[in-house]
């Protein structure tokens, strides 16, 4: 019998910050003071490149750091789904945005993000030893009328994720946002 295909998965949740503080570097601080951050991806810009694709969400050029991914929202909604990434050469980068072109037509969005992204260790209250990793991005989209910043966190299991949130939420207004970021701002170009 032939076995299926093993897919990464992605499992994150999406937040719109609201409250009082309404910059990138006032909240990156709340984070920092309300997480044990053990790295840090200082602020900077991307675009992506998105295309409506069959059998996916969609297909996603990123250009700081040639990515290609494929998102599958396969278990209902974005929380858990499919990610798969494949890692484009520099000099490569023009060509999967003409080749996706040429097979999906003219992207259906182009949003860029200036972005901050914290690696974060949680205490294990069972072991008092292990950390769970998780990943923190804060960021904005430059093409946004309403100016949101948004926050995602991601990690290996949901469990995790909702630890990371709570431990957030008693310093940040965090509103769920059940939409990928490609469904909020399709058509953006």
């Amino acid at each position: 019998m032939e076995q299926g295909h093993v897919y990464s998965r992605e499992v994150e949740k999406k937040y719109i910050v609201g409250g009082v503080l309404g910059n990138i570097p006032d909240l990156a601080a709340v984070i920092r003071r309300n997480l044990s951050v053990v790295g840090e991806v200082p602020l900077q810009e991307s675009r992506d490149f998105f295309w409506e694709v069959p059998n996916a969400d969609f297909l996603r050029l990123r250009e700081n750091s040639r990515e290609l991914t494929v998102k599958v929202t396969d278990k209902g909604d974005i929380v858990d789904r499919i990610e798969e990434n494949v890692l484009v050469d520099w000099d490569s980068m023009v060509a999967a945005r003409k080749l996706a072109t040429l097979l999906f037509g003219e992207p259906s969005a182009v949003l860029t993000k200036r972005f901050i992204v914290f690696h974060v260790n949680l205490y294990n209250q069972i072991s008092y030893k292990h950390h769970t990793p998780a990943i923190v991005c804060l960021y904005e989209v430059l093409e946004d009328p309403k100016y949101r910043i948004f926050l995602e966190v991601e990690a290996h299991d949901v469990n995790t994720v909702d630890r990371t949130v709570a431990d957030l939420s008693t310093a940040l207004v965090l509103t769920q946002e059940m939409s990928s970021l490609y469904q909020i701002f399709k058509g953006a170009k």
